[in-house]
């Protein structure tokens, strides 16, 4: 019988949900659902110094013919073999999956039989699957013949995913908010004057960011008088029907400074006539006329940013059926049919935009879109290994407002250059091996694997015989938290559900629908 034993890992940030765990499997010698032993009747159970669950299986007989076989009760990516160095000689030769052997020297010339069991042999690249292991008796020649080969214990490492999520449901009356995104996630607002709500046209619209990176919002206003408003700018126009000022300053980001005011918002079908954002008095240079933050507002069921954002406004006052936020954003790789463009919607999920089942993963309690977990898969040119618990941090973060594909910390960083077997050119930027990748499994609700490609394809070059490639990841320094960004998204028809006040909140992701039918809008109803 084999032991599990559970250690919870830090999430390593404030307020986060550590959702995943690691296992450890100690799997005795005796235990014969797992463990064969050859010849039968040449092993004898020996109640050795610090044996693992009483007592280490010896070859006593035959041990010339000597051979253990262990099958994995359990998937994982790790193996260890401890066993007893023997002072009479000790040579084996051990194979995974019938793969090249290595050989296990236990041989202790000045052992005295009263030593603790030793790890004899150790891996952590194996792919998260079931393995047999053959370890295999063989003649010492330092000593002229075959010893005691023996086992205490073997040992699994692995961690434990966090529960499925149940994808949100979508109730009858549902309807959606659709209005066109241009570069890189940014929507077209009327605000204030401009809502058709106070008798604006709506066609005089702000480009704003919706931005999952960031919590408040800004935008250009008529009554900034900083250098770096107004120009080639859009402007909001308070109207004089919902304008509200607090007189309450908030530094946002970049010397973005603003008033947070009160006033309507209109995107597609839906105006909200009151809801927080802030009106820029002072900002650097910006090619955008705002930007709105769409990280959540609530964690937990509690107000965690400065306001809340204009879609949980809205879905508090019954504006909107469903708390979503959903991008059909193209990609510059994608083929749409004609008349096929990038949309958000509000309020829930479009049937039009993506084909089979949505993949929906867990979050962390953080105001970011923070997924707390996932298997990591890395492939190179000798395979594919699940290096997850080679990494040191966990989380992921979703951010529509950084144009990178991943930013890694600088821990992580050196693991995953060293796995792959990246290389700096003379001006010491990063070059990958062309085919190097990184998979993300995040336990989603259909289990989805996400790949990304580390590397530019267009800039290959031949170094001693490898293509590598620039690098489209980076280290970002000493930080807790992977990042991924724009590149990373516009793969997906992705859909932010924020809960209820945080509760429940979600991502799904799906495969875009590209043919005519997603120049059309069709509301999900029920569970996408």
């Amino acid at each position: 019988m084999w032991s599990l034993t559970l250690a919870a890992i830090a999430a390593g940030l404030l307020g986060t949900l550590a959702h995943a765990q690691n296992f450890t499997i100690n799997v005795p010698a005796f235990d014969s659902s797992s463990v064969t032993l050859d010849p039968p009747n040449s092993w004898t159970t020996v109640n050795a110094n610090q044996a693992f669950s009483g007592g280490a299986e010896f070859l006593v007989a035959n041990q010339a013919q000597g051979r253990v076989t262990f099958t994995f009760p359990t998937p994982s990516s790790t193996f260890e073999y401890w066993g007893y160095q023997r002072s009479g000689g000790g040579l084996a030769s051990l194979s995974i999956d019938g793969g090249a052997a290595v050989q296990i020297d236990f041989f202790g010339p000045g052992t005295t039989g009263n030593e603790p069991p030793l790890l004899f042999f150790s891996t952590s690249n194996l792919t998260n699957a079931i393995h047999t292991v053959v370890i295999q008796n063989l003649v010492d020649p330092r000593v002229g013949h075959a010893d005691q080969l023996n086992v205490d214990k073997f040992v699994l490492h692995g961690p434990i995913p966090s529960p499925r999520p149940t994808p949100p449901s979508f109730p009858s009356n549902t309807h959606l908010a659709d209005g066109p995104v241009g570069f890189s996630y940014h929507a077209f607002l009327a605000l204030g004057a401009d809502s058709p709500l106070n008798g604006g046209s709506g066609a005089n619209t702000v480009e704003v960011l919706f931005d999952t990176g960031a919590s408040s919002a800004w935008v250009d206003w008529i009554g900034c008088t900083d250098p770096d408003c107004g120009g080639s700018h859009h402007r909001y126009r308070p109207s004089s029907q919902h304008f509200f000022n607090s007189s309450i300053e908030d530094d946002i980001f970049f010397n973005d400074q603003t008033w947070r005011v009160n006033d309507t918002v209109t995107l597609g079908s839906l105006s909200i006539p009151s809801s927080t954002f802030g009106a820029a008095f002072g900002m650097d240079p910006e090619t955008v006329d705002g930007n709105f933050g769409m990280a959540k507002s609530y964690c937990n069921g509690v107000l965690c940013s400065l306001y809340p954002n204009f879609i949980e406004n809205s879905f508090e006052q019954a504006l909107l059926a469903a708390p979503a936020l959903s991008f059909y954003q193209l990609a510059p790789t994608d083929a749409p049919a004609s008349g096929v463009t990038s949309r958000v919607a509000l309020g829930g999920v479009d049937r039009n935009k993506f084909t089979g089942n949505m993949d929906w993963i867990p979050l962390t309690s953080s105001s970011m879109w923070q997924v707390p977990w996932g298997r990591r898969f890395v492939t190179r040119a000798s395979g594919t290994i699940d290096a997850t618990l080679q990494f040191n941090h966990e989380i992921l973060t979703f951010d529509t407002g950084d144009p990178g594909l991943l930013g890694v910390p600088s821990d992580d960083w050196i693991t995953l250059t060293t796995l792959t077997g990246a290389i700096q050119d003379s001006n010491s930027n990063w070059l990958f091996p062309c085919a190097a990748s990184l998979t993300w499994n995040f336990n989603g609700s259909t289990n989805r694997n996400y790949t990304v490609v580390l590397s530019d394809q267009n800039t290959a070059q031949t170094i001693n015989g490898t293509r590598f490639c620039a690098a489209l990841a980076n280290d970002s320094g000493d930080v807790q938290n992977w990042i991924t960004g724009v590149p990373f998204l516009d793969q997906y028809y992705v859909s932010f559900y924020f809960g209820r006040r945080g509760v429940g909140a979600s991502m799904g992701f799906g495969t875009k629908n590209l043919a005519a039918s997603a120049a059309s809008s069709s509301p999900v109803i029920g569970t996408p």
